[in-house]
């Protein structure tokens, strides 16, 4: 409504519907004009034009209402298509809104902010076509929940992008450019119907990572186009997604101290991370920070450490397991999405390591599913977990659990195969190394010994793990670990 009270947009819900405004996309909006007036009234320049449209709609980025039923919080952008014109008309409309209006700024180019401070770039690749957007809007995360479902597992840290390209050739190319470097892990999902399911949903699609950039292909009618019609316009929302968070993976300080590392796995903004070194023995020999606290600026983690102890991995006793108390700490300082400087403290010996990420997964296409997170056996066998790492279609698994005596061990499955779509199989290796708290590494002195066998039996709310290891089998339910 302006000032005055008078209505000048209206959107209809559903037949009566009195629904209260949402973030998402409205369609088929049309204005509530004055008197004497066309649905559709673009003032330009003292001209009144636009006397019929061919298309209107908005997307509500932000809204936000007090207890009281007040506006606290708005943004929605505007697009028009005016009969007889070429291109839309976009507009903006910001009320106490912490997200920034965008626009495109060219027929093939758009641009929008990330939470980062940065910016991300979607583009139209040069193909000889005409292809240009009508309409794009960026959903930021921070502006409250999307109407449609969120995707679950997976981190968005840098929101969402809807747009329509039209006059477009049959099967048209889009790249999304950002400020910083993005990790291998990220991947490009769309919301929308597929070929398998005709329910919009979010689904991985077909794309490649590199450095700052993600490309990816859309065929007009087909999967990732939301209309599915052959009718030379694309319309899609995406978003760059990252499996368990920006944070999780394989980490290791690089050939020269090859054999030990860190893996972390990340729910929402909490890391849980494993450092898998060995003892004066050269014994494998583990160390869990469970949780911890970012800074201020969101670039430094930190926590306590803790050894903790159990009982033998073909025996497990709970009752047994014990994490004593903190024997030190860890700080994860993030240089990036690739390069993190790793500060611990641990019995009293102090240290630093630069660490990046292990390259462990060829790329290929991605596994559709996301199994890539710390898995544990319950409550029941509470102490010990496999972290399983996921890169592309690749899986890479260290299963964290005690030794005969009951000290911390640790045992590597780096590869495998899927024998079936939810059979995943494999060699366990049994890893030595040198000395890893307080003296050189000496990566000459590791070396790993194939121990026996592994095989994962995933279900849609679990998975069995079978084993033959050093001896013994075993077979547990093991679920993903709630932290």
């Amino acid at each position: 409504m302006d000032p005055n009270g008078t209505t000048v947009w209206d959107a209809t819900l559903g037949s009566g519907s009195t629904a209260p405004l949402q973030v998402g996309r409205y369609g088929g909006a049309v204005t509530a004009p004055a008197p004497g007036e066309p649905p559709v009234l673009v003032i330009a320049n003292g001209t009144k034009t636009c006397a019929s449209y061919a298309d209107a709609a908005f997307d509500v980025i932000e809204i936000a209402w007090s207890p009281a039923g007040f506006l606290e919080r708005f943004s929605a952008d505007v697009h028009v298509l005016c009969n007889g014109a070429t291109g839309y008309l976009h507009a903006g409309v910001r009320y106490n809104s912490i997200v920034p209006y965008a626009s495109p700024n060219a027929p093939t180019v758009a641009t929008g902010n990330t939470p980062d401070g940065g910016t991300m770039a979607i583009s139209i690749e040069p193909n000889g076509s005409a292809c240009t957007f009508g309409n794009m809007s960026f959903m930021h995360p921070a502006a409250g929940n999307f109407t449609i479902p969120e995707p679950q597992m997976v981190a968005y840290p840098y929101g969402a992008i809807a747009f329509r390209a039209d006059n477009c050739a049959s099967s048209q190319t889009f790249n999304v450019d950002f400020s910083l470097e993005l990790p291998p892990t990220a991947q490009w999902w769309i919301y929308g119907p597929s070929g398998g399911n005709l329910t919009a949903h979010w689904h991985l699609v077909a794309a490649s990572v590199e450095g700052k950039r993600v490309s990816f292909t859309i065929n007009d009618g087909d999967n990732g186009d939301s209309d599915m019609l052959r009718n030379g316009s694309i319309s899609s929302v995406g978003m760059v997604v990252i499996p368990g968070g920006p944070a999780q993976d394989l980490w290791w300080a690089g050939l020269a101290e090859n054999g030990w590392g860190l893996s972390i796995v990340q729910h929402r903004d909490v890391l849980f991370a494993n450092l898998f070194v060995y003892d004066a023995n050269g014994a494998p020999i583990w160390y869990v920070m469970p949780g911890g606290s970012w800074d201020a600026p969101h670039r430094a983690y930190s926590g306590a450490v803790y050894l903790p102890q159990g009982s033998p991995y073909y025996a497990y006793d709970a009752s047994r397991f014990h994490i004593g108390a903190a024997v030190g700490s860890m700080r994860l300082t993030f240089a990036d999405a690739n390069h993190v400087t790793f500060d611990y403290t641990i019995s009293g010996v102090a240290g630093r390591k630069e660490l990046t990420r292990i390259a462990f997964g060829p790329r290929a296409p991605p596994l559709e599913t996301m199994l890539g997170d710390l898995w544990w056996g319950g409550k029941q066998q509470d102490g010990w977990g496999i972290a399983l790492l996921q890169q592309f279609s690749s899986l890479f698994g260290v299963w964290y659990t005690y030794d005969a005596a009951g000290k911390p061990t640790w045992f590597v499955m780096p590869q495998g195969d899927f024998v079936f779509t939810n059979d995943y199989r494999g060699k366990i290796y049994k890893p030595a190394g040198p000395p890893w708290l307080g003296v050189a590494y000496d990566p000459s002195r590791h070396h790993v010994t194939e121990a026996g066998t592994f095989r994962y039996r995933f279900g849609a709310d679990g998975a069995i793990f079978d084993y033959t290891l050093e001896g013994h089998s075993g077979s547990v339910p093991i679920s993903r670990l709630p932290f």
